[in-house]
């Protein structure tokens, strides 16, 4: 009871919201322990911020298993309504993709577009005789609304409507776990949706097709200042004037995205489900980059995720304490700075100065063994374009074994460097590369591929 008013009691919501039960609360006894009859009791957390912090770390997300509430019954507000035990923190994920469309600023901006979904209903039924109004006009308006923000089709947002209806009608009035299917099958749809890989797989396409056919320098795919995106492509990469499902070429006002290594399916790949890796980031860089790939870690090893630390760190910690070993940090010297270069950019892209999971400051700052310093994305991409000619080399390697169709070896590499350096004299342009390997020996006479050997059993067979 706070103030006289029963927060668990469904009453005490009936003319409105407590504001000033819950006000006191974050003043007071922002975390308060409730107990429970039936169990030890839970946590209830009221301040944004203290909400905000346990959402996003598993550990410390809640003092109880998950629960699913049977939706044929009656839900108890006494018991187990502790929202944080009902939203996981894989969900945080559906909300980073979905909640910027539902911003105060992002809904001002649909009502334009709402007056004319409503014009287009309207004169859709005007020439009928009959129409029913409910399930004709008004239940489509927000069905098309839904579609609009999230950017997925009309008829699916028809669909997701029908699911709200369903979530949030009397339980007496429906078959027994409709409620709950309903909000399975939404969670299945949004998990298809809103994975942004197929998306980021279509932007690093467009992107890099656009440098190789203007036939500008290689080296610009490390630099070039432009991509492709849609909106929610847009929006994880904090744009908010991009509308609809559909890829556009905009220039990037913000460095930090300049180049392959501002793209989402670059950093999507190099990273854990769960957290960044500035490890794998780094080896990818030496590997796909700078043609230099790190040897494979010594056997007994430990993985980065069984490094204990005395507190909360950022994963920049745990590397530090992981290559404290001598035997670690000959190659991590190496590997660890180009991948703190890029620690500010989280497991699905996004921009962040704060670590989700220690609340600390995201350090980036890192020196190269031979003194090179770099703090970011930016200093990062500057150190690799003056290192072009490495660059070309290595995409000069990978386009050689392409056109021969077997891995290059020592044998090869005098070709791949006089083609990369006869490439230097056209500022590494896509063709001036290409050129050179079509016209080398290695191609124009390399030796055929022996036949399959059942297609030699039959010649011999034929010919017998």
């Amino acid at each position: 009871m706070i103030g006289g008013i029963n927060l668990f009691s469904p009453a005490s919501y009936a003319s409105g919201h407590p504001t000033d039960q819950y006000a006191w609360l974050r003043d007071n006894d922002p975390v308060h322990w409730h107990s429970e009859p039936d169990g030890p009791g839970f946590w209830a957390v009221t301040r944004y911020e203290d909400v905000k912090a346990l959402s996003r770390n598993t550990a410390l997300f809640s003092s109880r298993p998950t629960i699913m509430i049977d939706d044929g019954s009656a839900m108890d507000l006494g018991d187990h309504t502790m929202m944080l035990t009902m939203d996981p923190p894989r969900h945080t994920q559906y909300r980073k993709l979905v909640a910027p469309r539902f911003l105060r600023r992002a809904v001002g901006r649909m009502r334009p577009e709402i007056e004319r979904l409503a014009a287009e209903i309207i004169d859709g039924v005007a020439d009928r005789d009959e129409f029913d109004l409910v399930e004709d006009v008004a239940g489509l308006l927000p069905s098309y609304v839904i579609a609009e923000m999230l950017g997925i089709p009309r008829q699916d947002g028809v669909g997701l409507y029908a699911l709200t209806e369903t979530i949030h009608a009397d339980p007496a009035s429906q078959p027994a776990g409709a409620g709950l299917a309903a909000v399975l099958e939404m969670f299945s749809y949004a998990s298809g949706v809103y994975d942004p890989r197929p998306m980021f797989k279509t932007e690093l396409e467009l992107f890099v097709d656009s440098i190789l056919r203007s036939d500008r320098s290689v080296i610009d795919l490390l630099t070039a200042d432009h991509t492709y995106v849609n909106e929610q492509i847009a929006l994880l990469y904090g744009i908010e004037d991009i509308k609809g499902g559909g890829f556009r070429r905009v220039v990037l006002k913000d460095p930090k995205r300049h180049g392959l290594l501002g793209k989402g399916a670059v950093l999507m790949l190099t990273a854990n489900p769960n957290r960044t890796a500035p490890v794998l980031r780094g080896a990818w860089i030496l590997d796909r980059v700078l043609g230099t790939p790190p040897n494979n870690p010594p056997p007994g090893v430990p993985a980065l995720s069984e490094t204990k630390a005395d507190k909360p760190t950022t994963v920049r910690g745990l590397v530090e304490l992981h290559r404290r070993n001598p035997t670690c940090a000959m190659c991590h010297s190496v590997m660890d700075p180009l991948g703190f270069s890029l620690e500010n950019f989280d497991t699905v892209g996004q921009f962040h100065t704060i670590d989700p999971q220690s609340r600390q400051p995201i350090d980036t700052a890192a020196v190269m063994p031979d003194g090179t310093k770099m703090s970011g994305p930016e200093d990062l991409a500057k150190v690799l374009a003056s290192h072009g000619d490495q660059f070309a080399g290595t995409i000069t390697q990978r386009l050689m074994t392409y056109a021969v169709g077997r891995p290059i070896d020592y044998r090869d590499m005098p070709t791949v460097r006089r083609i990369t350096r006869q490439a230097a004299a056209r500022n590494y342009t896509f063709e001036s590369i290409v050129l050179g390997v079509v016209n080398s020996d290695s191609f124009r006479q390399r030796a055929p591929s022996p036949l399959p050997a059942l297609i030699t059993a039959q010649a011999a067979k034929t010919s017998n």
